[in-house]
């Protein structure tokens, strides 16, 4: 699990069926309920959440345990 702490509002789905999310009170809500089962909201998560490039802030690690 990753847990992202930002600005309410700060990033997000930018607009969703037509309704400003990014910015505006809906960003504090789960916008993308049906992204389980639509495929378009499901490329709006992944694509989003993508972005942030997570994988160029990990880095792997090797860590050696004494016992």
């Amino acid at each position: 699990m990753i847990v992202m702490r930002t600005l309410k509002g700060w990033t997000g789905i930018k607009e969703l069926n037509g309704n400003k999310i990014e910015g505006n009170c809906l960003s504090h809500q789960v916008v993308l309920t049906e992204a389980k089962t639509n495929p378009e909201q499901l490329k709006m998560l992944n694509d989003w959440l993508r972005s942030y490039r997570l994988t160029n802030c990990l880095v792997e690690t090797t860590v050696s345990v004494i016992s």
